[in-house]
């Protein structure tokens, strides 16, 4: 809200001197209308590159939209929150150095002015960095620091339980998870990581109760599809695990996915295999 109270006061000033203007005339009217309109365009420069850039994101036009955010940070008006937009936006398109400078940077000029609202999601986005360049204690040490600082978000408990999963800590993962669910039970990346965490831990069953549910809600990331392959194989519900594995395929995967179309090809061919032992021992 805050960030509105400028462009408001502008707003207001300009429809005043515009409004007296057109009673000098319509072309005086018009002329201080229009050179109205380009004060504020030019006041308002970054936020508007900036939106634009963000838009074009969305839209997958990725090189383009990193052009524009350039643009609005070389104007020296860009926002604090909106640099560490854009910073994300740079993680998740792999560009991790040029993310990091941005972060630290952006945190070292404004941090009387950044609260928690923000410098914590910093501290998560730099130790997604750090996970991204193998250094998975460094990550989960990064964000323990944040989580003890007693904050707390929907994203931040996805991303350190996930963190925790992959660094093997399934006790202490479970643990968390359980917490997470608790914070938001209706995410679908925290319970995609209890669901990997029971079974991980031999929970067989309470992990297939969780993916069944969360299946049915067709999630867009291939994390879920391929953990459930996996525990209906176990469970020797093999043409499920199959129809899973396959579902898994036709998912897109981004730089932050910790599943690849590579590993889920390899348990198809895996369970592909089995099955075919199976079958034959059948006939034996």
């Amino acid at each position: 809200m805050k960030k509105l109270i400028k462009p408001l006061i502008y707003l207001v000033i300009s429809f005043f001197i515009v409004s007296f203007a057109f009673r000098l005339g319509w072309i005086v009217g018009t002329v201080v209308m229009l050179a109205g309109f380009a004060f504020l365009a030019f006041i308002l420069r970054a936020d508007l590159m900036s939106t634009y850039a963000q838009i074009t994101y969305n839209k997958g036009d990725h090189g383009k939209a990193f052009l524009w955010f350039e643009r609005a940070l070389k104007t020296g008006k860009m926002r604090p929150r909106t640099q560490l937009i854009y910073a994300y936006m740079l993680i998740r398109d792999g560009v991790l150095d040029k993310s990091e400078r941005l972060i630290n940077k952006t945190m070292f000029m404004f941090k009387d002015k950044l609260g928690d609202e923000f410098s914590s999601p910093s501290h998560l986005n730099l130790s997604i960095i750090k996970w991204k360049r193998g250094q998975i204690t460094e990550a989960i040490e990064e964000l323990e620091e944040v989580y003890n600082t007693g904050f707390r978000s929907t994203v931040m408990y996805g991303t350190l339980g996930t963190y925790y999963l992959l660094n093997g800590q399934y006790a202490k993962a479970l643990e968390f998870n359980k917490e997470a669910l608790e914070y938001n039970d209706t995410d679908q990346s925290i319970r995609d990581n209890l669901a990997l965490n029971y079974y991980l831990c031999g929970n067989i069953n309470a992990a297939d109760e969780i993916y069944a549910e969360l299946i049915e809600e067709d999630p867009t990331f291939i994390e879920p599809y391929y953990n459930y392959g996996m525990v209906l194989e176990k469970l020797g519900e093999y043409e499920a695990a199959m129809a899973n594995y396959k579902k898994a395929l036709t998912i897109s995967v981004k730089y932050l996915s910790t599943v690849t179309h590579e590993q889920v090809q390899a348990a198809i061919d895996a369970l592909n295999e089995k099955m075919a032992d199976e079958k034959d021992g059948e006939n034996e």
